[in-house]
C-alpha cells in the first residue's frame, strides 16, 4: 500500500468516526413539542443510589440506580411518593425535571436503561428530559408549567 492510499484511508476512517460518533440529530429540537408530546413530567428530588455503592468512575446507566421522590406532578398521573431510574449524579443530587413517555417494548430502552413503570426517559434525542432545577421554582420548570397549561 503505497503512502497516499494509506493517507487517504486514514483520514476516512477519522472523519467517519467523527460524523458517526458525534451528539447530533436529525431531529429539530424544539421544546414545546417535547412537552406536548411527553405523557408525564415529573419534577423529582434524587435521594440516594440504590444498589452497590460504585466508585464515582465506574457509575454507569447500566450498573447504577437512583432512587427519587416525587415532588410534583407536572402533567400526566403518577401515585407513587418515590421511584427508581437508571443513572448516576454528577453532583449533590437535588431537584429534576424529568419527562417520560410511555414506552413502546423497544429493545434500545432495555439497553439503555430499564422502563420506569411503564414509562421511559430515552425518548428524545438530546432533548432536556431529565434538567437539574435550582429550586422548585426554576425558570424552566415555571416554563414547563406554563406550557402544560396552555394545552
Amino acid at each position: 500500500m503505497g503512502r497516499g492510499t494509506l493517507f487517504v484511508s486514514v483520514m476516512w476512517i477519522l472523519l467517519s468516526a467523527i460524523t458517526t460518533f458525534s451528539c447530533s440529530t436529525s431531529m429539530h429540537l424544539d421544546p414545546k413539542t417535547m412537552v406536548v408530546q411527553a405523557d408525564l413530567i415529573l419534577r423529582a428530588t434524587a435521594l440516594e443510589y440504590v444498589g452497590p455503592e460504585l466508585p464515582m468512575g465506574t457509575r454507569r446507566l447500566w450498573n447504577s440506580n437512583i432512587r427519587f421522590s416525587v415532588e410534583e406532578v407536572v402533567k400526566g398521573q403518577y401515585e407513587k411518593p418515590t421511584f427508581i431510574l437508571p443513572g448516576f449524579l454528577t453532583g449533590k443530587g437535588g431537584q429534576f425535571l424529568l419527562m417520560l413517555k410511555k414506552w413502546d417494548g423497544s429493545l434500545s430502552e432495555v439497553i439503555a436503561g430499564r422502563p420506569l413503570d411503564g414509562y421511559t426517559i430515552s425518548w428524545y434525542a438530546l432533548g432536556p428530559v431529565n434538567e437539574q432545577l435550582r429550586a422548585s421554582d426554576d425558570p424552566w420548570v415555571q416554563w414547563v408549567r406554563e406550557q402544560v397549561k396552555r394545552n
